[in-house]
Order: C-alpha cells, then structure tokens, then sequence
C-alpha cells in the first residue's frame, strides 16, 4: 500500500481488492464507484451498469486485467469513499502514483490521469501512447516516467515536456544527481540529463 496525505484527507492507494462483501457469495470486492480502463481512458462503468454501486462484482482476470483501490478517509480515517481501478494485468499502480498538488497522478495503462480526492473523480486524463510503462518517479516539481520503451518528463498539470526513446528496452533505470542512467535488454547503457539530452 502506498499513501498520501492530501489537505483533510488520507489517500490510500493498494494493489489488493479491498475491502469485500462479506455475506456475498462467492467472496467478492465491493466499492462505491468503479472505473475501467478503455481505449478512451478511464471510464466509470458503475454509471452504465448501476448493480456496480455499491455492488459485488467478479475478478476480471479473464479479460487480462486486475484491480486496485484508491481509498479516501478522513483525519479519523472514516473511510469516504473506495474507487476500484480496473486495469492491464501486470499494472502495479503503487509505482505508478505520485502527488500533484490537491491530486494524485496516476499512469495507467497509456494514459496520465489526475485523480481528485475531494470528489473521487478522474478529472483530467491525456494519452501517452508510448507503450508499456513501469513507474512514476518524483523529480522537482515534475514526474519522470519509466517505460519499456520511453522514458518521459511530465509535469502535475499532465503536460510532456520531453519523451526520450532508444535501444531495445529498457530494463534497467536509475536516477542520479544530474542524469538518468539506462539499460537495456541487450546490456547497452545510455544516460540522458534530466532535459532529456543525451550525454
């Protein structure tokens, strides 16, 4: 689980399916919203099928994919409300969240999302279109993100600023004081500065 403490409220962010209808059969996740991953971004399917509210609902897993929660309690740590996140299996979104000011950002599948806690909403998403991607790290007042094939800056307000793609992979990722150190499948190494230049 990873947490952030934004104004009035603890955000919790956690791979597991919690929290669960106890006296549903068979043992299910329940929440009070649900959003899905698409093509067009994250989409809240408990508004197009209303059993999701507050329902049961199955493991997705034959449709290659899993799901996360976001839960958002207050000081007493009330819980107000549990989104749960449907998204490509093998995303683990505790690396891939940070804080944007008031919001969490999220990558998720390809796209960069602004999640507001206040009202549990997406309230901005964009496409990334740069494939697999791996983790969100902190740098300034930005994010660097890690993917299989690109390595981009972007910052809270989800603008890129720069994308830097080369080499066959990489598999390997490591942020210094100046520059950001690469690897990949085939061993070779490349460093970029954090203008995204190549050194």
């Amino acid at each position: 689980m990873k947490w952030f403490r934004i104004g009035d409220y603890r955000v919790s962010v956690m791979e597991s399916a919690l929290p669960h209808d106890f006296d549903s059969e068979p043992f299910r996740p329940c929440y009070d919203q649900v959003l899905e991953l698409r093509e067009e971004g994250l989409v809240a399917i408990h508004d197009e099928h209303p059993e999701f509210q507050k329902a049961d609902w199955e493991y997705y897993g034959e449709h290659q994919a899993h799901c996360c929660c976001i839960r958002v309690s207050n000081e007493n740590e009330k819980v107000r409300c549990e989104t749960g996140l449907i998204v490509p299996y093998g995303t683990e979104l505790e690396k891939c969240v940070g804080l944007a000011g008031d919001n969490l950002f999220l990558m998720v599948g390809d796209f960069i999302c602004l999640f507001a806690p206040d009202t549990a909403r997406v309230i901005k998403q964009v496409p990334l279109r740069s494939g697999l991607m791996y983790a969100v790290y902190p740098y300034q007042q930005d994010f660097i993100c890690h993917g299989e094939l690109v390595i981009l800056r972007i910052t809270k307000e989800l603008k890129v600023l720069w994308r830097y793609s080369d080499g066959d992979g990489f598999v390997g990722f490591e942020m210094r004081n100046d520059r950001i150190h690469l690897f990949d499948w085939e061993g070779n190494s490349y460093e970029i500065d954090y203008d995204g230049r190549i050194l």
